[in-house]
């Protein structure tokens, strides 16, 4: 990489750690970072008979790979990530081609290889770069959960497991903020991580399954309590059972890896497979913290379905007695116009937060989206953020914004 290229991507990398800036600040400075690369970068760079604008693909994978980089290492920067992300989605559209194809900033352009490249996981490398095999016992026992002792193969595996789950957490919020439609992985994971254990005697598949089986149901548990309503909501079919138009080219990611007999792709009655899965995981021989996984899944499962029953019945909601609306701060503009639409005096949007970056989001964000007679606030005891003059103490709790109608009372 040439070196004025090298700085911009550094110059992107700085961004996305800043929680100074907001993600608006974070993306807008990525986008025009990228097209400084790109002007940056010589036409002799384009490789012969390819009609891909040199540099874009070259900045692009190291800024994304930065980014799950840091989803991997830290899940409290989950929400910020996203919020950058939707935001950088909504830049509209670049002169530019990248693997023969018009760039569009609303597809993300080369994200989703780059995600696929870290689902190869989990990597259990020291320090140094060097591999620590999953054979080694004291590694294969930190990876599966047990508390890591004092070796560096027990401090690689512990390490990796807890960046596995972060990055699969990432990729189950991308798509559960709907920041990045991911119904691929959300059956890959249950197929591969799930469903072996339906049949009387799980087999361990090398090159397919994880080192870990442990981990592996975790893993899978991860999906549903994060992303559990859109799966539940899902009726994609990713194989050619279910969609006889299904390219042959593209494999059957949707298929059973286990006693699923029906589509190759989500369905309620495969959902119902899966709580039974974890069901029978849940009162079986397992380390504690696979069976709290599980548990942790089928109250996710379950609560999921008592809000669709409710929903289905008619019985008011929580924002119809009351308007409101939890939302993270990608989707708060939804809610201003929620508020113009329905003719209301005011609505209370409602957010949880964790850490002072989702606080920053909030109160940045409320005031720009439902004007400046508007409030932002945030209930907690640590941590300090301000944007457009509102600040925010918070270490859990709810973030809130009164937003007045534009019509008036």
């Amino acid at each position: 990489m040439s070196n004025p290229t090298w700085c911009y991507v550094l110059e992107a990398r700085a961004a996305l750690q800043d929680s100074t800036l907001s993600p608006e600040q974070a993306a807008d400075r990525i986008v025009s970072l990228c097209r400084a690369a790109v002007r940056e970068t010589p036409e002799s760079a384009r490789q012969a008979d390819s009609t891909d604008t040199p540099g874009v693909e070259t900045f692009l994978d190291r800024v994304w790979g930065s980014l799950v980089a840091l989803a991997e290492e830290d899940s409290s920067c989950h929400d910020r990530l996203a919020y950058i992300l939707s935001e950088v989605s909504s830049r509209g559209q670049e002169d530019w081609n990248y693997w023969s194809t018009p760039f569009d900033w609303a597809d993300l352009p080369l994200f989703g290889p780059e995600t696929r490249e870290y689902m190869n996981g989990p990597f259990t490398f020291d320090e140094d770069g060097r591999h620590i095999s999953t054979d080694n016992p004291e590694c294969m026992a930190a990876l599966s959960g047990d508390p890591p002792v004092d070796s560096v193969a027990s401090r690689v595996g512990a390490r990796a497991r807890l960046n596995w789950l972060n990055m699969n957490a990432f990729l189950a919020r991308l798509w559960a903020l709907d920041v990045w439609e991911n119904a691929f992985w959300g059956i890959a994971t249950m197929r591969m991580s799930l469903e072996p254990h339906s049949m009387p005697v799980y087999v361990h598949t090398p090159g397919i399954s994880r080192p870990s089986v442990d981990l592996q149901i975790e893993e899978a548990a991860v999906w549903i309590c994060v992303a559990g309503k859109r799966m539940f909501e899902c009726r994609e079919i990713l194989g050619p059972k279910g969609n006889p138009d299904w390219p042959s080219n593209r494999g059957s990611p949707g298929s059973s890896g286990g006693t699923w007999d029906g589509v190759d792709g989500y369905h309620p009655d495969r959902w119902q497979h899966w709580k039974d899965i974890f069901r029978k995981i849940s009162q079986g021989q397992w380390r504690s913290n696979v069976i709290d996984a599980a548990k942790a899944a089928i109250e996710a499962m379950e609560q999921i379905e008592r809000e669709a029953v409710a929903t289905q019945s008619g019985a008011p909601t929580r924002s119809e007695k009351w308007p409101a609306m939890r939302a993270p701060a990608p989707q708060l503009r939804h809610a201003r116009a929620a508020v113009l639409d329905n003719d209301a005096p005011e609505a209370v949007v409602e957010t949880k937060v964790e850490d002072e970056p989702d606080a920053f989001a909030f109160a940045w964000y409320a005031p720009k989206l439902f004007g400046p007679d508007s409030m932002a606030f945030a209930a907690g005891t640590v941590g300090r953020a301000r944007g457009n003059g509102h600040e925010s103490r918070v270490e859990t709790g709810l973030a809130a914004c009164a937003a007045r109608s534009e019509r008036g009372a």
